[in-house]
């Protein structure tokens, strides 16, 4: 029988993952958000990380419908950050959930936002220290429209 590792602080203050009563720390969150980018099966590439304050990371889906970014803010002052994404790899509408993890709760989610557009424009706001992962998701066509995801005439 395989029992998982629990990482705990015991007397290393907060440094583990749980604490002495198996309670998960915020960062054991973090480490699952982690975690989820890296399902996304292929990295793509991103700019703008600053190095010691502001981390980026992103990947998309095996299908190509699905697209994972970590946003990890440990010392940037800036409290909003614009992400940008040129070209999505599927066409058509996008729908956007965004779960951010900011001080010691767990992660919070917000309402989803729905984008028609190929290309991505989102505003940010995240406090220091703050994770926020974004899941990008392409919308299937609803069975009235047709193949191509346009109403058919």
């Amino acid at each position: 029988m395989e029992l998982p590792a629990q990482l705990f602080h015991g007397e290393l203050g907060g440094f583990g993952l749980f604490n002495e009563h198996g309670v998960p720390q915020a960062n054991y969150a973090a480490l699952k958000a982690f975690r989820m980018l890296l399902e996304a099966s292929s990295r793509r590439q991103t700019a703008g990380s600053v190095p010691g304050q502001l981390a980026i990371a992103s990947g998309v889906d095996s299908e190509g419908l699905g697209a994972t970014i970590l946003v990890a803010n440990y010392a940037d002052r800036r409290k909003r950050f614009q992400l940008e994404m040129a070209r999505s790899p599927w066409k058509g509408r996008t729908s956007i959930r965004i779960e951010k993890l900011e001080g010691r709760s767990g992660f919070r989610p917000e309402p989803a936002i729905r984008l028609a557009s190929r290309s991505l424009r989102l505003k940010l706001d995240l406090e220091t220290p703050g994770v926020a992962l974004i899941h990008l998701q392409a919308e299937r066509p609803s069975p009235e429209k047709g193949r191509s995801g346009r109403d058919d005439p």
